[in-house]
Parts: C-alpha cells; structure tokens; sequence
C-alpha cells in the first residue's frame, strides 16, 4: 500500500502544471490572516518549508522534499495536508480532495480537522460543489471558532451566491467588525455592490489601499462601484489596468462592464 501511494503521489505531482495559476486566497501581508496563512509559515515554519517551493511553482523540489519526508511523514495528517494543499495550488482539485481526506482520516485534534476541513472547503468551493463547500466551511468554523479563514471563506461563499445579507452577519462580527484589513473591506463594499447600495459601498472601498486597484477580484468590485455612480470613465480605467487571473467569471464581468462603461463614455461625449 505504502509503495502505491508513493507512485501515486509523484505521478500526480509530475501531472502538474510548471506553473502555478491559483493566486494567493488574501494578501500575503494581511495581519488578521497572519497566523494562518500557509504562505507565511511556508517561509517562517521549517516544518511546512516544503509549501514554499509549491507555491513558487517550483513542483521539481517541491516533489523531491515531498519523497524524502514520505517514510518520516506518511502517517501525520500534515503530511498529506502539504499534498492536498500543493494540489489545489496547482489545480489538480480532485486529486487534492482525495489527499486532504486521508490528512483528515489521520488528524487527532479538532485544531487539525477545522484546519484540513477549511482546505476541504476550498477545493470543493473550486470545483463548484457549492453545498460541499458549505458544509465544511461551516465544520470548520464550529471545530475552530478562533480561526479567521473558514469564517472569511464562509463570507466569500455567500457573496458568491448573492446572499449577501448572510454575508454580512459574519463580516459584522469579530475579528472582521472593525477591521482595517483590505480584504474585509472589499468584501463588505462587495456585497452593498451586489445590494445597489453604491453609498454604503464607498464607505469602504475608499478605505482599501491604492496597491489593490490591479488585482483583478478588487478592480472588478471598485469598477461596479464607480460605473453605477455615474463615473463611467473611473471604472474603464480599472478594467483595463486589472491583473486578469485568466478565469472565466471575472473575464465575463470585466467584459461586461467594460462595454457598459464605454456606452456611457460615448454617450456623455455625444452631448
């Protein structure tokens, strides 16, 4: 058994992309996230050093560690916690699934199973397995109630479904009431977006730092913003200037609001 699951594992990691085209799930330096965020302790932490070449789409050494920890590892849930992790990271979503349900198999405390159920969530989220999705993140958050993540990912995933009212239950209540982190801001003016309440939305979103106005989730949020405020050119220039992830949804919607957009510009300059 032992021996299948070695040549199972480095032939789905030899499966994977060169590079990888997950981007981060928040900002690598947000403060409220810190101490779960697998990017930091990949570069702080010895233990999870291994994540650190996953995520910098160095999948060579990243599977080499991954061998030589295998013997010493194979029997701990963050062992095939790393795994599942790196899978996601590189889009092999199924495969992931199956690896971060054995790392629960084996988690003892109900810190590690909140943990892999949150990571759980996300590929389900991913995959569109929504009521999945659901499922663990809210598992997760009732195991952990101090983690900050399966909460956050909780409020993305009704947001996602347009219940943004759920959404705002969460994100009204600590650690993310009063919270000055770019990434509860945008959720919050992201669901007054999704609720035409363009007001209340500008409350935050003028409160989210300059450096955020590329990535693509916050453009596409600052750009609804401004459009349905009347500033057509202010939500062009956003849309032209985002990072684009490549993924389909927020393709169509940059697309979207781009012809919008420029309808109104022509028609203001027809005047």
């Amino acid at each position: 058994m032992n021996k299948i699951l070695t040549l199972s594992l480095l032939a789905l990691l030899g499966a994977c992309a060169s590079q990888p085209h997950q981007k981060l799930v928040v900002d690598s330096e947000s403060k409220l996230f810190e101490s779960e965020s697998l990017w930091k302790r990949a570069n702080v932490e010895k233990s999870d050093h291994i994540l650190k070449e996953c995520y910098q789409g160095d999948l060579s050494t990243f599977t080499q560690n991954a061998r030589k920890q295998y013997e010493k590892e194979a029997k701990s849930a963050r062992y095939w916690n790393w795994v599942g992790n790196c899978l996601t990271w590189h889009g092999e979503l199924k495969e992931a699934r199956f690896f971060l349900g054995m790392a629960l198999d084996l988690a003892k405390s109900n810190d590690e199973k909140a943990m892999i159920k949150n990571n759980l969530g996300v590929v389900y989220q991913r995959l569109g397995r929504v009521s999945l999705a659901y499922d663990s993140f809210k598992e997760s958050h009732k195991m952990a109630p101090q983690f900050v993540s399966p909460a956050f990912n909780l409020a993305q995933l009704y947001l996602e479904q347009n219940l943004n009212q759920e959404a705002l239950k969460i994100l009204n209540n600590s650690p993310f009431k009063d919270a000055k982190d770019a990434e509860v801001l945008h959720l919050k003016a992201l669901a007054y977006v999704q609720l035409k309440n363009y007001k209340e939305a500008g409350a935050y979103i003028v409160q989210i730092p300059s450096k955020f106005s590329t990535r693509e989730d916050f453009a596409l949020t600052m750009a609804q913003w401004h459009l349905y405020s009347g500033r057509p050119q202010e939500a062009l220039a956003l849309v032209k200037n985002l990072n684009s992830t490549g993924l389909k949804v927020p393709g169509q919607l940059s697309e979207r609001i781009r012809r919008q957009a420029e309808q109104l510009v022509a028609m203001s300059e027809k005047k």
